[in-house]
């Protein structure tokens, strides 16, 4: 429990600045084209990773019904729902995107109950609903950024993000599924296996090309740092805490990242953050926590 606690909580400051590299490197590069660089680059970071520590390139000894439990849930996570991620990056800003992840710890544990029986009691039942009015309370706030910031509050936005954090908790419970017979490393290998192929494949069909990604080295370094705090680190922290706790809990600490990503939203996009703003997503916060217990 505790080295889930742990490894969750690494992943919400490993997400917070993720999302602040990404949303400068999706304005740059796009959001297929820095979806699919950041695929590639956290699978390269993988497998040098697991040949370390493994001394193998593939996680052989994983069952097949595993493999498909997170080939399904990196079709729903990494392809699908990062999408809408880095559209909401690209629309509303990290901290606005972030915040509407609080909404799949909810999704990860009604998805839990569901598949696995773990009961969700009135604390549980009454953080979503604190949840829910948290985020609320942000998003009906009307635009209190200054002109220097890129980011404003949108309808096409916030529904991109909620669709993100809907796919995050369905993928979460889906991973757990897998992760009878491998660690968490594994698991998100085996997730970036899947998922880097078939995203290229769709990233061709629609007549995406790498030839303009090479004069964007600014971008393209961007992606690379987020692609290491994000799908390397953040995503295989977030395995770790999903195979050693509840999804819902595993959940609940890393959507703490509203609150850590605030700095980076001040220092480096100069949002301004308003009372309202900074409560509602504390609050949000609190009513994830309230899934813990």
């Amino acid at each position: 429990m505790f080295i889930g606690g742990f490894s969750a909580l690494a992943g919400s400051f490993c997400w917070a600045a993720c999302s602040t590299l990404f949303a400068a490197s999706v304005r740059r590069l796009g959001v297929y084209s820095l979806n699919l660089v950041r695929l590639w680059l956290a699978l390269l970071f993988l497998g040098a990773t697991f040949l370390i520590f493994e001394g193998s390139l593939l996680p052989f000894g994983v069952p097949p019904l595993d493999w498909f439990y997170l080939a399904l849930s990196a079709v729903v996570g990494l392809v699908i729902g990062d999408l809408f991620y880095f559209g909401a990056l690209n629309s509303v800003g990290p901290r606005i995107t972030l915040l509407l992840f609080s909404l799949a710890p909810p999704v990860a544990a009604a998805g839990e109950w569901l598949v696995f029986g773990h009961g969700l009691g009135p604390a549980a039942l009454f953080g979503m609903v604190v949840t829910l009015f948290g985020v609320a309370v942000v998003i009906s706030e009307r635009n209190n950024n200054s002109d220097k910031t890129p980011f404003s509050l949108s309808k096409v936005g916030i529904c991109l993000g909620v669709g993100a954090a809907l796919c995050q908790g369905a993928g979460l419970v889906l991973s757990k599924m897998g992760l009878d017979h491998t660690d968490g490393l594994g698991g998100t290998y085996i997730r970036m296996l899947t998922a880097a192929p078939l995203f290229t494949v769709a990233f061709l069909a629609r007549g995406g090309t790498i030839k303009g990604l090479i004069g964007e080295k600014k971008g393209l370094g961007l992606a690379a740092c987020g692609a290491f705090f994000g799908p390397f680190l953040g995503v295989t922290f977030s395995l770790v805490a999903v195979k050693h706790t509840h999804a819902g809990i595993a959940m609940t600490i890393l959507s703490t990242t509203p609150i850590t990503v605030l700095p980076f939203s001040v220092l480096v996009y100069k949002e301004r953050l308003s009372t309202r703003s900074v409560a509602g997503a504390c609050l949000t916060v609190a009513g994830v926590a309230l899934l813990f217990v």
